[in-house]
């Protein structure tokens, strides 16, 4: 109240001005709390853009831009809310407004900010619909990379099919997500088979095998099981690859397979000191060791002298680095002697010791001096190894010199440098530890951490190799110990390692467990589908289910044990071998019966009846879809051959359809025509729709001409043709209406004149003028004359006495006989005259045996008869008028409603 009385007394604020302009600003400046409280609905229902702007801007909410954006039409508004949703998109997440979002987004035609959505927006349904409009092979490779979500990277993933892009993605994924690099490897490689590129399967198959040899030859840490496994399921998954790439990657396997096989010796009673405290389980063969045995097998007699001369160092190195060799290595040791003597005999390998200078001859000192700075520099740099190796070869050639030609300078400058790397060694040691200690904190978390068991067995293998790692650092070429850390230290990296382990085996055994009924259920699906598909009653699409299957195991080889990987993709590729054998014998009856229905479908154009072509066409259509489906190739040349013959018959059928449609549609405009003229008709004046029966019947004689009518035609003709008739009955009923009141008029006024006459009056009762009404009507006559004959007294009293006692019995007889018809009571005495009626009327129905006539036209001779009994004895005339009365208004309702 207060507001509206401000308002009658000061005005209404600016911001209801009538001036969009002085609006606008109000809006846009005007801290008024009454205009806070109408913004909603100024920014969405004022008539003025430039208001909803302002208005919009003082909301400043995503909903109401959206709401702006999705349903105006004003461009400065839509440049407004587009400028705030792409800052509002970037910058969260809105699930209750994403399909507003999308509708929004979809409207977007900006490359730049499309791009930015699909690498930057929060919502994933976001990201993808960007995704979906981008078509840059490079631009999705990226996408791919840094994609949060699974789902949409391998949906990106399927839509790349640039060969160069996929091998970018598999270069930059192997070392941040091995996962979505094995994906953009099986992507390249079903890439290459759809476009034939055998090469890149080739270089994708190289690299797996290069990757098998160098774990042959020792190379890689972590758990050599695990990578093995890896490398069988990713070479499985490759097709078509070359014979000689089989063999070497079978090679480097069965290498493998051996090394890790081997049995180790067995442990001994005594605890174990540091140098054997480096590994879980007892030492087999030095990973050295074996890659060098491989390496001479492989070898053999095609190695050139350098070659053979640089093995037999190596293994020389290796096995004195070997401070307590094991059985195995002692086995290995005894298998390669023979191989390294062959190699000696052949190529000339045998080391011989440095030929010792003659007492005279003078030692080139620069030569150690270069040495030395050699050692310098790798001392500067950190690199610890390779300056230890340097210092040992040097120090073994010096010792080969008599003591007196030794360069004391070189040999007091080497001395300096020994002392320089047991120093850096010392420190390196002291930082290790450190590290150590860590690493050894991390091992304890995970035991204490509700970390996934696979993450758990993750990080300590990350653990584990950091641990090697150091001790690679630490233990330097031609050290007898084997191990840098401390033995209390070493204990305690195992036991934590061992409690987080212990914390994950249950995962890890009923994952096995799982794995183990997994190989059951593979193996009995093998064996079912074996059985099938050597069987002649199984159905093409049951087969096709089968390779479906098979595919999908193939590709889920990691749910299964290691050791039974291998195998299961060979039985695999077995059975999908078999099932293409027997789909394509499935497909080749299925081209026989088919090239039978081509022949079939050309024979139709030698058909000379139409209908008949048409129906053997169907039946051919039906007999080619329950043949089944052939090779897809095969399959569409033969379908576009069947197509030949019977598209024509098709097409010929559908023309003479367009011709019956174009023939119909003309009838019905013409029937739709004669349904408008006669609803036309039926809306005529009174005076013009009495004189149209001639055009009603002319109409009716046009719509029996056309010998097909529509359903919805017919009623619509039915109902203009009622309501015409109706129109006449009612002008019929009108003027039957008028002519019964003047008919009463001149009966009363014959009535009133006759009492007169009876009490000695005059009969004065004026004449009614009804001569335009009833100048024709007989019965009007009638009444006239007997008021002019009645007025002018021609006749005299007693003879009119006599006349109207007649007239009273015709009277009572009219209103006994529209009692009857009526159902009313009859008075008591005229009961006898009404039974007489009854008899005499069912005597004249027996007689005639016919119906009679209608209730109307009954009625309306019986009104006729009331109206020649006029005048009646003034003593009964208000008696037998009320009778006529009451009969009257109901045989009216009777004839209306019947």
């Amino acid at each position: 109240m207060a507001i509206k009385l401000r308002s009658r007394l000061f005005g209404k604020p600016a911001w209801q001005h009538r001036d969009p302009d002085i609006r606008a600003r109000a809006v846009a400046e005007d801290s008024d709390a009454e205009l806070a409280k109408h913004l909603p609905h100024l920014a969405q229902h004022d008539e003025s853009p430039a208001v909803r702007l302002a208005a919009l801007r003082r909301i400043d909410t995503e909903p109401f831009w959206l709401d702006a954006r999705l349903r105006g039409d004003d461009p400065d508004i839509l440049d407004a809310a587009d400028e705030f949703l792409r800052r509002s998109v970037l910058r969260e997440t809105a699930p209750d407004r994403l399909q507003e979002r999308l509708e929004w987004f979809g409207k977007q035609t900006d490359s730049d900010f499309i791009r930015r959505i699909a690498r930057q927006a929060p919502d994933e349904a976001l990201r993808e619909a960007a995704l979906e409009r981008i078509d840059s092979p490079g631009f999705l490779g990226d996408c791919f990379i840094k994609e949060s979500s699974d789902r949409l990277a391998d949906k990106v993933l399927e839509r790349i099919s640039q060969e160069s892009t996929l091998q970018r993605l598999v270069d930059s994924l192997r070392r941040t997500s091995k996962r979505r690099a094995r994906a953009a490897e099986r992507r390249l490689a079903a890439v290459a088979a759809e476009v034939g590129h055998s090469e890149t399967i080739g270089q994708i198959a190289t690299r797996v095998v290069e990757r098998a040899e160098a774990m042959a030859r020792g190379s890689g840490h972590g758990d050599r099981r695990l990578e093995l496994e890896r490398l069988e399921t990713r070479w499985n998954e490759l097709d078509a690859v070359p014979e000689s790439l089989q063999r070497r990657f079978d090679g480097a396997v069965s290498i493998i397979q051996r090394a890790l096989d081997r049995p180790a010796p067995p442990a001994p009673a005594s605890t174990p000191g540091p140098e054997t405290q480096g590994s879980d389980e007892p030492r087999a063969v030095s990973p050295d060791l074996d890659a060098l045995a491989w390496r001479i097998r492989q070898v053999g007699q095609s190695a050139t002298p350098a070659a053979a001369r640089e093995l037999v160092a190596d293994w020389d190195r290796a096995w004195n680095q070997v401070s307590s060799p094991s059985g195995p290595e002692q086995a290995l040791r005894e298998e390669m002697l023979p191989l390294l003597r062959e190699l000696q005999k052949q190529h000339g390998a045998t080391q011989l010791p440095p030929s010792k200078p003659a007492k005279d001859d003078a030692i080139d000192v620069s030569v150690f001096d270069q040495r030395l700075d050699q050692v310098g520099e790798q001392l500067e740099q950190g690199d610890m190894p390779a300056a230890s190796e340097s210092l040992r070869v040097l120090r073994s050639e010096l010792k080969q010199l008599p003591a007196r030609q030794r360069p004391e300078a070189i040999v007091g400058r080497q001395q300096r440098m020994e002392g320089r790397l047991r120093e850096m060694r010392n420190w390196q040691h002291w930082s290790n530890n450190k590290i150590r200690d860590e690493l050894i904190d991390r091992a304890e978390q995970l035991a204490g951490g509700d970390s996934h068991p696979d993450a758990v067995s993750s990080e300590l293998k990350a653990i584990r190799a950091e641990w090697q790692q150091l001790e690679s650092l630490e233990v330097l070429p031609g050290d007898r110990r084997r191990f840098a850390a401390p033995p209390g230290q070493w204990r305690r990296f195992q036991e934590a390692c061992k409690q987080a382990f212990d914390q994950a085996r249950p995962f890890f055994e009923k994952r096995n467990e799982l794995k183990e009924e997994n190989r059951q259920a593979l193996s009995a699906f093998i064996d079912q589908v074996s059985r099938a598909v050597e069987g002649s009653e199984t159905e093409a699409g049951t087969l096709k289910e089968y390779l479906r299957t098979a595919r999908q195991a193939i590709r889920q080889l990691e749910d299964l044990p290691p050791k039974f990987r291998g195998r299961a993709a060979a039985d695999l590729k077995r059975l999908m071998s078999r099932i293409n054998e027997r789909l394509d014998q499935a497909s080749e009856e299925v081209e026989r019966i088919k090239r039978g229905l081509v022949a079939e479908a050309r024979e139709l154009a030698r058909e000379s009846d139409l209908a008949s072509a048409i129906e053997k066409a169907k039946a051919l259509q039906a007999r080619w879809q329950r043949a089944g489906q052939a090779r897809r190739r095969v399959d569409q040349a033969l379908w576009k051959a069947f197509r030949e013959p019977i598209d024509p018959l098709f097409e010929q059928l559908e023309s003479q359809q367009r011709e019956r449609r174009e023939q119909h549609e003309a009838n019905r405009s013409e029937l739709e025509s004669i349904c408008e003229q006669l609803e036309s008709l039926a809306q005529l004046g009174d005076q013009d729709i009495t004189q149209a029966d001639g055009r009603l019947n002319g109409l009716v004689d046009q719509w029996q001409e056309h010998k097909r009518h529509p359903r919805d035609l017919e009623q619509r003709f039915e109902r203009a043709q009622r309501r015409f008739e109706q129109r006449l009955v009612d002008l019929r009923l009108k003027d039957q209406e008028r002519r019964q009141q003047a008919l009463e008029r001149l009966a009363s006024a014959l009535q009133t004149a006759w009492q007169d006459f009876e009490n000695g009056r005059d009969a004065a009762s004026e004449i009614l003028d009804e001569s335009e009404l009833l100048k024709d009507d007989g019965m009007a006559r009638t009444l006239l004359e007997r008021l002019n004959r009645l007025q002018s007294a021609d006749s005299g009293r007693e003879a009119w006495l006599r006349e109207v006692a007649d007239q009273h019995d015709r009277a009572r007889q009219v209103a006994v006989e529209m009692e009857f018809l009526a159902g009313l009571e009859t008075p008591a005495g005229d009961r006898q005259q009404r039974m007489d009626y009854q008899v005499s009327r069912l005597a004249r129905q027996l007689g005639e045996r016919d119906a009679g006539p209608d209730l109307n036209q009954e009625f309306h001779e019986l009104c006729e008869r009331w109206y020649a009994s006029h005048p009646h004895p003034s003593e009964h005339h208000a008696e037998l008028s009320e009778r006529f009365e009451r009969c009257r208004k109901v045989l009216q309702a009777m004839v209306r409603t019947g």
